[in-house]
């Protein structure tokens, strides 16, 4: 019976802690209002949102904007 009591001892006891959940999700810049074509000589406002590598979007993420023009 002693042994019995110790391997559920150990049984338990090896089975606290914290379970680590691997969900990457690859970081992303997402614009949420894009257009497909702008005629030239005009001006379009961009919304965009940074997301990090497990999907949380960064309220604080600094964007900045090229043109490839």
């Amino acid at each position: 019976m002693k042994p019995l009591i110790c391997t559920l001892a150990l049984l338990v006891y090896s089975c606290t802690g914290v379970d680590l959940i691997d969900d990457y999700v690859p970081p992303t810049l997402r614009i949420v209002n894009a257009i497909e074509e702008l005629p030239l000589g005009s001006s379009f406002q961009l919304n965009a949102s940074y997301f990090n590598a497990v999907g949380d979007r960064i309220q604080e993420a600094q964007i900045q904007w090229k043109s490839c023009v």
